[in-house]
């Protein structure tokens, strides 16, 4: 069991080649140990580095894992909506 607990994107940098950084914060229930993710994308964006696999938790049960993702070329004007979606299971 987790929920998160935040979640950002730095905006700023969607549209370079560097990509935009993104970073989400975990709160695993206890007895938790192992937590993995993978994280895939949807609409015009492209993931350009994915987190590590396995997230790293503390003492408190939190973890962090973030990445970056870059926007892909849309029709000037348009709007279309992306998403960033992560799974995460227990990788004992």
């Amino acid at each position: 069991v987790f929920k998160f607990l935040s979640a950002t994107l730095d905006r700023s940098n969607l549209h370079s080649h560097e990509g935009a950084a993104f970073e989400y914060t975990v709160q695993f229930g206890a007895g938790t140990t192992h937590a993995c993710v993978n994280v895939t994308v949807s609409g015009p964006v492209v993931l350009v580095k994915a987190p590590p696999p396995r997230i790293v938790l503390d003492a408190s049960g939190v973890g962090r894992f973030g990445g970056k993702i870059r926007a892909t070329q849309v029709a000037p004007g348009t709007t279309i909506p992306f998403a960033i979606d992560p799974v995460i299971t227990d990788c004992r």
